[in-house]
Order: structure tokens, then sequence, then C-alpha cells
């Protein structure tokens, strides 16, 4: 990786620079969702083979991170905290638009965004000031899907620094039952965001077969083999009962 690099970005030429790992500021307000492990993984591998891989984007000043969660998980994962990495340092008007360049990364590149994220990030924006429209273009969706969205939330009520709260927060799909009630915040971290059902079916598969078909899976991490062995059980009994349904 080399500093004072010109990279070019939406047609621009910007210029990368670095910044040591230990200097980067986490900040839990700019991060719109939890590095996934396997992307980490992934990211780590292509690392170890030698890809570059892009500069994570960093506020010039605050030094906090806005774009590259996953890729800095990486970098944490493989990297000593005096590690030098390229960025590139940019400048925000407003949070929003701190967080609208957040989200049009990942909406270009990475993971994609899943509709628990997107649902996530709709609120964010909202609080933020942004207008359904705006959220939609940065999204590449349609108004009328973000309307739909942003109307998805139940009421969480709890106690926060010795005071007690309520506000609103989105729901998975699959918990759509629990539109428009109000939970205690216990119960939103048990059955929505840990017990709720949004899961991208199609893309766990697809990141399933990637790893075994790169032979990414560690043959003495007992623990994983046990769960596939698992896995491979129920799959087959899953499939046979659905193969034999159509017959």
């Amino acid at each position: 990786m080399l500093a004072e690099q010109v990279r070019q970005e939406k047609g621009k030429a910007v210029k990368v620079e670095t910044i040591r790992l230990a200097d980067i500021v986490l900040d839990k307000a700019t991060q719109m969702r939890e590095p996934e492990r396997y992307t980490v993984y992934e990211y780590r591998q292509k690392l170890k083979a030698g890809l570059i891989p892009p500069p994570l984007i960093i506020e010039r000043g605050t030094k906090r991170l806005v774009c590259g969660w996953h890729r800095y998980e990486m970098y944490r994962a493989e990297r000593e905290p005096g590690t030098k990495v390229d960025c590139i340092y940019e400048t925000y008007a407003s949070e929003l638009d701190l967080w609208k360049r957040a989200v049009s990364d990942n909406v270009s590149h990475g993971r994609p965004l899943d509709t628990w994220d997107k649902k996530r990030i709709i609120l964010k924006m909202q609080e933020l000031g942004a207008s359904k429209a705006e959220i939609a273009g940065v999204l590449g969706v349609l108004p009328e899907r973000v309307e739909t969205w942003a109307g998805m939330l139940v009421v969480v009520t709890g106690t926060r620094n010795g005071q007690g709260y309520s506000e609103s927060q989105p729901v998975k799909h699959g918990m759509e039952h629990l539109v428009g009630t109000t939970i205690s915040e216990e119960q939103y971290d048990r059955d929505v965001v840990k017990g709720g059902t949004g899961v991208n079916v199609r893309r766990h598969a697809f990141a399933l077969r990637r790893l075994i078909r790169n032979d990414w899976i560690d043959d003495d991490d007992g623990k994983a083999l046990v769960e596939l062995r698992l896995l491979y059980d129920e799959l087959g009994v899953w499939l046979k009962e659905r193969a034999g349904s159509t017959e």
C-alpha cells in the first residue's frame, strides 16, 4: 500500500493517504451494522493472497471511521495497531451527509445491505432530517418501499442512564405481528434482534458454498465441523420432505 496515491472515485481524483490503525476512532453513532464474521474472514483471505482493499474513508479532524468497518476488522485481525493503512480523508457539512456517504458506500460494494439493515438506516436517516425521497435515492429503492419499511416499527421501553425511555425501533421480517406494539428493551433484544427471522437464506447458502468451493473451512475447527454435519443431516431431511411433496 502506498501513501500519496491518487484514486479515481466517482470520476474525481482523490488523494489516498494513510492512518495508523490505533488512531482510527470507532463511533457507534456512525455504524449502520455490526461487521459480519464471514465477510471479515473472506476479506482476510483476500488480504493474505495479496489483494489490496479499497481505502478506508475517515472523517478528517475527528478521525472517525465512516466507510470500511469490515475492512477495519480485517486489518485489526491481521495487522499490528501501529500499522499504517490506506485511507481517504473527507469532511462533511452535517451528520446526515456523513450517513449518506456511508450508506452509498455500502450500496455500491462490499456485503450487500439486507432489509434489516435498510430499515435501521431509514430510521436513523429520518432522525437526522432526511426526507423519504433522499433516503430512497441513497438506498436505490422506490420511495414507496421506504414508506413501507419506515412503518414497520415497535415502541421499545426501558431504562438508560438511570432514566426511563421510549423509542421506535424496526422489526425484522417474520416479526410483523409486533408492529405498532410496545415491548421492553429486553424483549426487543431477545425476540427481534437475536431471535428474529430476518435471515437472507439465499445469501447464507451462497456464502457457505463459496467457503466450501474455495476450501476456506478450517479442518481443525471441531465445533464448525459438528455444526456442518448437523446442517447436512437436517438439510437432507428438509430437502427430501419437499421433494416428496412435489411428486
